[in-house]
């Protein structure tokens, strides 16, 4: 009897480090680091150009505006991604006056989606706010060979711009050369709800929009 339970016990955690090596292998990412190589970028439209105020500009010069700028800006402050063993993640970006930086995230995966969610002392370290909170960051994912592509959808893009519009029309309109600190009320929020307009009428003829990056894959040892 004694035998029969010790074979038993035995069964069950041979089958319990079977399944987590199992699950272990189902992570094609552990234990391995992405060095940023350029930006992700599909935008499909539904004319051959944009309308912005009164000027107009080709998708195609467009497209190859944004990943320009997008290339600039982020091979200047975006390093890579070490992803852990554990669902750890280790982002490296350069700020501003030029220092290394290692933001602290975790990860799952789920079929070709990344749910990406900043540890708790990161997000400390942004405000004095003892419960600020920032939702998990949902990104798609596919690998091809060593490239790993990370990317939002339309749907997603637009969900971050309802909630970032405010401050997304000021920048633009400071982009256009427009200080809206030196006009009244009024005038302000006439030029932010025309540029609000402009940008729901552009995001209605997108018919495809992916934005994000490409990651080329190594082994943390660097191989």
């Amino acid at each position: 009897m004694k035998k029969i339970v010790y074979l038993l016990l035995l069964s069950v955690i041979t089958c319990l480090v079977s399944c987590n090596k199992n699950d272990q292998d189902e992570n094609p990412l552990a234990n391995q680091y992405g060095s940023y190589e350029e930006p992700y970028f599909v935008f499909e439209y539904a004319t051959d150009t944009i309308q912005m105020q009164d000027k107009k500009i080709a998708v195609e010069d467009f497209k190859k505006l944004f990943t320009a700028m997008a290339a600039e800006k982020m091979s200047a402050y975006f390093k890579g991604i070490h992803f852990g063993e554990n669902q750890e993640m280790q982002i490296d970006i350069m700020k501003s006056d030029g220092t290394n930086s290692t933001v602290s995230a975790f990860y799952n995966l789920s079929d070709s989606y990344m749910q990406v969610t900043l540890s708790s002392d990161f997000i400390g370290s942004l405000s004095s706010k003892a419960d600020m909170t920032i939702p998990s960051i949902s990104f798609h994912y596919r690998l091809d060979g060593k490239r790993l592509s990370m990317y939002f959808d339309k749907s997603y893009v637009t969900v971050i711009y309802a909630i970032m519009k405010d401050k997304l029309c000021r920048a633009i309109a400071g982009m256009m050369g427009m200080d809206l600190d030196l006009l009244p009320d009024s005038a302000q929020s006439a030029i932010l709800k025309g540029i609000e307009q402009q940008i729901d009428a552009i995001l209605n003829q997108v018919q495809k929009l992916e934005i994000g990056f490409v990651l080329t894959r190594s082994n943390s040892n660097g191989q």
